[in-house]
């Protein structure tokens, strides 16, 4: 991952293709119950969706600056607010 640079790929949802691509937005350090990270943050987008792959609002993930990429923050808008979702253990 490259910070500024676009990674895509093709989706398969069992009836269509998609293309899905991941802006890598900066490096961040982030502060969740499982530690301290050096990560990416990054913005997966779904173009051209509909249904379950539609975009609505802000989502954003924060994956390891590592060969391993685990997630361990997940921020996305809903309808009434937003929702986070951080890793607290892992083995």
């Amino acid at each position: 991952m490259e910070v500024g640079k676009d990674i895509s790929f093709d989706i398969f949802d069992g009836e269509k293709v998609f293309k899905l691509v991941i802006k890598v937005i900066k490096k961040e350090q982030i502060r969740v119950p499982a530690g301290t990270f050096n990560t990416f943050k990054i913005e997966p987008k779904v173009l051209g969706a509909s249904g379950l792959f539609k975009h609505k609002g802000e989502f954003f993930v924060w994956v390891t600056d590592d060969d391993k990429k685990i997630p361990v923050l997940i921020r996305s808008g809903v309808l009434i607010g937003a929702v986070a979702i951080q890793l607290v253990e892992y083995k």
